[in-house]
């Protein structure tokens, strides 16, 4: 009788073993970011038509950041059918 007893004991250690080792964490962690993000105040952007004739300065400029201040913004008219390279 003693060695049924001994035979169960015997068969609940692996299962015993097996469900202890079972982790639910198995995702990685977030990764740490190292830089914060910069705040971006002024845009230039200027477009220059492939003839040279024509040249389109667009700007964004919020010194102050988000609230505060309202923006300046410029635009500029831009010809139809013309190419322009920008920078």
């Amino acid at each position: 009788m003693k060695s049924k007893y001994y035979i169960k004991i015997l068969m609940a250690i692996p299962i015993i073993a097996f469900i202890a080792s079972c982790n639910d964490d198995t995702s990685p962690p977030p990764p740490i970011i190292p830089n914060e993000e910069e705040l971006i105040t002024t845009l230039k952007y200027t477009l220059i038509s492939q003839s040279g004739d024509d040249t389109v300065v667009l700007s964004f400029q919020d010194l102050d950041g988000e609230g505060g201040n309202s923006p300046k913004v410029s635009t500029g008219e831009l010809v139809q059918n013309t190419s322009y390279n920008g920078s």
